[in-house]
C-alpha cells in the first residue's frame, strides 16, 4: 500500500472504532445501570418478601402463648403451629427464589444491552465499509446477531415471569399461613 492509501486506511478504521464506540456507548451504560437494578431491586424484594414470611415465623412462639394455644392438646397445637410455620418456610424459600430469578433477569438485561451494541457496532462496519462486505457473511452475522437477541429477548421474558410467580406465591403463602393461623386461633 501506498502511502496515501495507508493513510485513508488507517482514518477509515480510526473512524469505525469512534463510531462504533458512539454506538455502543448508551447500550454499554444501559447494561452496567442494569446490573446495578439487579443489585438493589433484589436487596428491597428480599428484604421486603423475607420480613413478612420471617416475621410470621419468628412470632408463632410469642403468638401461641398470648394466644393460649400452649393450653390446646399436643396435636392440635402441632397442627396449628406446625401448618402455620411450614407456610411461613415456604414464603422464605419462594422469596429465595424471587430474588434469584430478578437478579437473573437484569443480569439477562444486560447481556441483552450488550448484544444490541454488538449490532449495532456490526452496522456501524458495515456503512463504514470495514466489515460486512460479501453478502452471505453480512447474512450469517445478522442472522447469528438476530438469533442471539431473541435467545435473550425469551430468558428476560422467562426470568421475568418467574420472578413473578415466585413473589406472589410467596406473598400468597404468607397470607395463607397468616391465615390459617387466624381462623384457628379464634
Amino acid at each position: 500500500m501506498s502511502d496515501g492509501a495507508e493513510d485513508a486506511h488507517f482514518e477509515k478504521w480510526t473512524r469505525y472504532l469512534r463510531e462504533t464506540r458512539a454506538a455502543a456507548e448508551p447500550w454499554e451504560k444501559a447494561a452496567v445501570e442494569y446490573q446495578k437494578f439487579a443489585v438493589e431491586y433484589s436487596k428491597l424484594l428480599v428484604t421486603n418478601l423475607y420480613v413478612l414470611n420471617a416475621g410470621g415465623l419468628i412470632s408463632l412462639p410469642a403468638l401461641s402463648v398470648f394466644l393460649g394455644v400452649s393450653s390446646l392438646p399436643r396435636p392440635e397445637r402441632m397442627w396449628i403451629l406446625g401448618l402455620s410455620a411450614s407456610g411461613f418456610a415456604a414464603g422464605l424459600v419462594l422469596a429465595a427464589l424471587c430474588s434469584l430469578f430478578v437478579y437473573f433477569n437484569f443480569q439477562t438485561h444486560g447481556q441483552l444491552a450488550r448484544m444490541r451494541s454488538e449490532q449495532d457496532k456490526f452496522y456501524v462496519g458495515v456503512v463504514l465499509g470495514i466489515v460486512g462486505q460479501h453478502e452471505e457473511e453480512r447474512a450469517k452475522t445478522q442472522a447469528e446477531l438476530a438469533k442471539k437477541l431473541k435467545e435473550l429477548g425469551q430468558k428476560v421474558n422467562g426470568t421475568f415471569r418467574a420472578a413473578h410467580v415466585c413473589g406472589w406465591l410467596s406473598l400468597f403463602s404468607f397470607l395463607a399461613a397468616a391465615g390459617w393461623l387466624a381462623t384457628n386461633l379464634r
